[in-house]
């Protein structure tokens, strides 16, 4: 059985495309979640751009902490990485938790009071994302020496 192996080209190349996939989909949160509005229509736009959000999510998260991923490769390269990797991994866990409370509290709001509420906590949710994606665009220069984020 032949074992196909990634390069790290590859591996960057396509963590590069998940995080642009990933931008566009936080872009499209950011346009939902300032836009204006009655009550019910910014949370059916919000939660349409936190699924999809999600939906990116997903895809980094496969082309990042898959075994043949953007993590595991990193380590690889730079075993002095490790404990960043993992970082970047546990904040995985922590922005899935922030949008799936976002979808939830969604459905329940009632007043311009709960919806104001909500757009600063997608507003502390965004800024999570761009702290998240600093630090895996810093890994990946760190291994190896490439602006991840060339084309953002």
């Amino acid at each position: 059985m032949d074992v196909q192996v990634s390069t790290s080209g590859e591996v960057v190349e396509r963590a590069r495309g998940s995080r642009r996939g990933l931008r566009a989909a936080l872009v499209a949160l950011e346009d939902a979640a300032s836009s204006a509005g009655d009550v019910d229509g910014w949370a059916q736009r919000v939660g349409a751009a936190l699924r999809h959000v999600r939906a990116t999510l997903d895809h980094h998260v496969e082309a990042t902490e898959a075994d043949d991923g953007l993590l595991a490769d990193a380590v690889r390269h730079e075993p002095r990485l490790a404990h960043r990797a993992e970082v970047l991994r546990r904040e995985h866990a922590e922005l899935y938790s922030g949008v799936d409370e976002q979808l939830a509290r969604l459905p329940r709001m009632r007043t311009r009071a709960e919806m104001n509420a909500a757009g600063e906590r997608l507003l502390q949710l965004l800024a999570a994302f761009s702290r998240h994606r600093h630090r895996g665009a810093e890994l990946v220069y760190d291994a190896y020496a490439t602006d991840i984020s060339v084309g953002d």
